[in-house]
């Protein structure tokens, strides 16, 4: 600044046109630093300039840059970065020159001042924002070390540039090559935008399909084709610049659009020779040609009408397709062939119950008079599910003759349940299709199981507990019996894995075309694990049901170990999409298998696995040698080179409620960023509760770990993902206390064990906690705990959290879960105390540490008429710690949908932890100005 008051810069006219529309005291060259500048977010872009008064010199000697060179050279900087170094001061040659930046925020920058050849002042500008030691090579040049702390603010000590002797070229730094090597590593160093944390546009419903056309269809050749959803990116909520474009893609091709712009598109669902696929949209259902990719519409929607569920394929001909609303106002199943007229619907093959829905179907691909049709119907008591066997006819609304349940899922929540049928001959049984079930929880009765639904509400809760999850197959459709699927040692293999987000492909087990194979994704799990050594992980692999090696004619789940081939992603979450083989006869050729993939550090795209094929049902036992190809690339390198690889960790909770005693492990992810810097520690809690937080992809954990926290993002009871039991853990009595015991033991692991793998834990401010929905709710109830006087919680964010059960069993959409978690109705005698005890609201007034609670007043899920009554109950705290900011947002539902409110969430949530968890300092924290004296 002071050689800026002796020198001043003659205002160019690049630099009057940037300047035009900025106060004086803002404008580039006036006396105010530039961090300030910056730091108030004023510049978007840097200019880089010197300000020549007189005509350039003429062509420089060999050695020198050309002229036109000479425009987009810039050399400057010394030790310290105060001045140049004596023996290069006149090499500051530059027009003014601007340098897009490509952030949208730039917290620090320094500033190298000199003269160039002429004796004009000059500044330059070091755009700062890597997290760590940065060594770039320019060539032969210059070796440019920059340092930036993880707050973001420059060592002036640390920066330094390495000057080789030689000819006036070896100073000189070509200032693009210094621009894009700049931008590569501030792509993968920088923290996320809101933009990419809460990302629109995305790739999802993938499918793919082996192509088998007939001997007689000479238009297709037989190979892979793939297929997914791309979601258009929209500036703000409810912009024309939204919707679906449908990409497919053959193999050793380019993608193509098929469809684009379409409102409510679904993935593409190929036949079982791949020539065909079918689509829906938001009004009609679409018939595709796979050898031109052409579609025409097949059926049309009636008036209030839309689409349910995922269509299946019967054979070639025919789709079978769940329709919702309408006249009635019920979920409905119908069947519609090749041919028919697309505005003639025939009579439904079955119809939900009032409040019900359907879930998933299958057909036995058999003729029509002797097929069967399998449906699994939640019940009105959204926590039931029963699994119907009917044959193929239409039906009147309430026509259930020819069809039997024959088993009742009493937790769907956990998973949805799936059936499938198997081919005739993919078991040495009895003649005829047999039918594979996936079901969460089946209750077991007197050795046998339950179909009766009603039944089931009569019988104690413990028999509920009771219930056992897994595979189960029915062999002989005409005597339906459930015989298991051999999974290994009990409650061991989950095969209901799921995860949070967007599963991005259909979630479940997968059939090959002949019916005769099962691929689908299985984690190991189980609480007690850690006494053998085996750790609990929140990351999938694939799994064939094959034939038992005893030879009894029953089914056991073999390993595909993707997760050990060479060139594979990885762990993550990965589900099967399809089945294809090369070769001839048996023993030859190879089996390959598409599946999707998702981590922390990939949203999700298509792989493909392949192993030799020893016989019909191929064995992976030993784990057989294999390869693994990346089929897409729909993920930017830029948002991708931002995230973090958390770590797998397990948290003892020894006063777990209900465990006889026995510490109970705790599985969670703990996301820190590189560097050296402190970090500070954050409690971030999933929703739900009955949903998890897998090996998967989830950049807003990373955002928040990129802000300077360590962040822990645990699996607490009531998750999914790691057994039955583990879940039903927060019904009832448990809801609100052993969830939230789970919480507390996290606050203890993060104030003394993280502090021993991760010494740069700042605790001096103590520990945060955040969430939203389930996590918003735990949030606000850790608040509210106290240790010795104190708040174990330094402070908390609560985002959309329940804070009053009366209200929330009375206005909620969603009534059916709250009942399952509470245990009954508010207003019974047994439940009102618990209701009341697990309400943040009954002691909200004790509050003794600041609290930031975010709410959309259009919320039905966690109706919003709980929150005002909530906020004023937490101002009346009369402790010194307490502090309430609270702030509702108009028009948004349960997930903030709006772009400038998602923003503004974000923004809200960044102050606050930066305030109430971080070190105060002299320039910037608490109030995010720049001091001055």
């Amino acid at each position: 600044q002071r050689l800026l008051r002796r020198h001043q810069p003659r205002e160019d006219p690049l630099q009057r046109r940037h300047n035009h529309s900025l106060p004086p005291r803002r404008r580039l060259g006036g006396t105010h630093s530039l961090r300030e500048r910056v730091g108030r977010r004023v510049l978007r872009r840097v200019a880089l300039c010197a300000s020549p008064r007189r005509r350039a010199p003429p062509a420089p000697p060999r050695g020198r840059p050309c002229r036109r060179e000479r425009r987009r050279l810039l050399g400057g900087g010394g030790e310290g970065g105060d001045s140049l170094p004596p023996d290069h001061g006149d090499q500051l040659w530059a027009r003014p020159a601007v340098l897009e930046h490509g952030v949208d925020l730039l917290e620090g920058a320094e500033r190298l001042e000199g003269r160039d050849r002429d004796g004009h002042l000059g500044l330059v500008v070091v755009v700062l924002v890597v997290l760590r030691l940065l060594a770039v090579k320019l060539g032969r040049q210059r070796l440019i070390w920059v340092r930036l702390d993880r707050q973001r603010r420059p060592h002036r000590e640390n920066l330094k540039q390495e000057w080789q002797p030689g000819t006036a070229a070896a100073a000189a730094v070509p200032i693009l090559a210094a621009a894009a090597a700049a931008a590569a590593v501030r792509e993968s160093m920088s923290e996320l935008t809101v933009a990419e944390v809460r990302r629109h546009m995305d790739a999802s419903g993938f499918s793919a399909a082996f192509i088998r056309p007939s001997s007689d269809n000479g238009r297709l050749e037989s190979g892979l084709i793939i297929s997914w959803v791309q979601t258009r990116g929209r500036l703000e909520k409810g912009s024309g610049d939204s919707g679906k474009d449908l990409v497919m893609m053959r193999e050793g091709g380019f993608p193509e659009v098929l469809l684009s712009g379409v409102a409510g598109l679904s993935e593409a669902v190929f036949s079982p020779s791949g020539v065909s696929f079918a689509v829906q949209t938001k009004d009609a259902l679409l018939l595709g040609d796979t050898a031109d990719l052409s579609t025409r519409s097949w059926v049309t929607l009636r008036a209030g009408e839309s689409f349910a569920g995922r269509p299946t394929w019967v054979r070639e001909e025919s789709v079978l397709f769940a329709v919702s609303g309408g006249e009635p106002k019920r979920d409905r199943l119908f069947m519609h062939k090749r041919g028919q007229i697309k505005s003639e619907r025939g009579g439904p093959l079955f119809v939900a119950a009032h409040g019900g829905a359907l879930l998933n179907w299958d057909h036995s691909q058999d003729e029509d008079d002797a097929a069967h049709i399998a449906v699994v119907h939640r019940l009105p008591d959204a926590m039931l599910a029963e699994i119907v066997l009917m044959d193929h006819r239409d039906r009147g609304l309430d026509d259930r003759s020819g069809s039997k349940v024959v088993a009742v899922d009493c937790r769907q929540e956990y998973c949805t349940p799936q059936v499938g049928f198997l081919a005739p001959d993919a078991l040495d049984g009895p003649p005829g299709p047999s039918l594979l079930l996936r079901l969460n929880a089946l209750p077991l009765l007197n050795g046998g199981h339950l179909c009766d639904a009603e039944r089931l509400k009569t019988l104690p809760k413990d028999a509920v507990k009771e219930a056992v999850h897994g595979l189960w197959l029915i062999e002989d459709l005409k005597a339906p019996r459930l015989s298991p699927v051999h999974m290994g040692p009990p409650n061991r293999i989950d095969v209901f894995s799921g995860s949070y987000g967007r599963p991005g492909a259909a979630e479940g087990f997968r059939l090959d075309p002949s019916r005769c194979r099962v691929f689908l994704s299985a984690r190991t799990t189980g609480t007690e694990q850690q006494a053998d050594g085996v750790p609990i992980s929140y990351s999938d692999d694939l799994y064939e049901l094959s034939a038992a090696a005893e030879g009894d004619g029953s089914l056991e789940l073999l390993p595909l170990r993707t997760a050990t081939h060479e060139g594979g992603p990885g762990k993550g979450c990965k589900i099967p999409v399809a089945y294809g083989e090369t070769g001839g006869d048996r023993g030859q050729g190879e089996v390959l298998v598409v599946y999707h993939h998702r981590s922390p550090t990939a949203r999700g795209d298509l792989w493909l696995a392949s192993q030799s094929k020893p016989n019909r049902f191929c064995s992976w036992r030993g784990g057989a040698s294999g390869r693994e190809a990346r089929l897409t690339k729909t993920m930017p390198l830029s948002l991708q080179r931002k995230l973090l690889t958390p770590t797998e960790v397990m948290v003892r909770n020894e006063a777990a409620p209900h465990c006889g005693g026995k510490a109970l492990p705790i599985h969670a992810l703990r996301f820190a960023p590189e560097g050296d810097g402190p970090l500070q520690p954050l409690l971030w809690l999933h929703g739900g509760p009955m949903c998890q937080l897998s090996f998967d992809y989830n950049p807003l954990l990373s955002w928040l770990a990129s802000c300077g926290y360590l962040v822990l993002a645990p699996n607490f009871s009531g998750s999914t993902g790691n057994g039955l039991g583990f879940m039903n853990r927060v019904m009832a009595d448990g809801c609100g206390v052993a969830d939230l015991s789970d919480c507390l033991a996290c606050a203890e692991y993060l104030k003394t064990e993280a502090r021993k793998v991760e010494p740069r834990l700042d605790t001096s401010r103590g520990v945060a906690v955040a969430g939203h929905s389930w996590g918003g709710y735990l949030a606000s109830m850790c608040l509210l705990q106290h240790v010795g006087g104190e708040s174990v919680f330094s402070c908390g964010v609560s985002m959309a959290g329940i804070a009053d059960w009366y209200v929330q069993q009375r206005h909620t959409e969603v009534r059916y879960y709250d009942y399952a978690l509470m245990g009954g109705w508010v207003y019974e005698k047994e439940v009102a105390a618990r209701a009341r005890e697990a309400s943040p609201i009954t002691r909200a007034a004790e509050l003794r540490a600041p609290i930031l609670v975010l709410h959309g007043d259009k919320d039905i899920d966690v109706p919003f008429q709980q929150v005002p009554p909530f906020v004023e109950a937490l101002r009346r705290s009369t402790h010194g710690g307490a502090a309430v900011e609270y702030h509702a947002y108009p028009g948004e539902g349960h997930g903030i949908a709006g772009t400038e409110a998602q923003a503004d969430v974000l923004d809200r949530l960044r102050t606050f932890l930066r305030v109430n968890l971080k070190p105060w300092d002299f320039t910037d924290n608490p109030h995010g100005e720049v001091a001055a004296y």
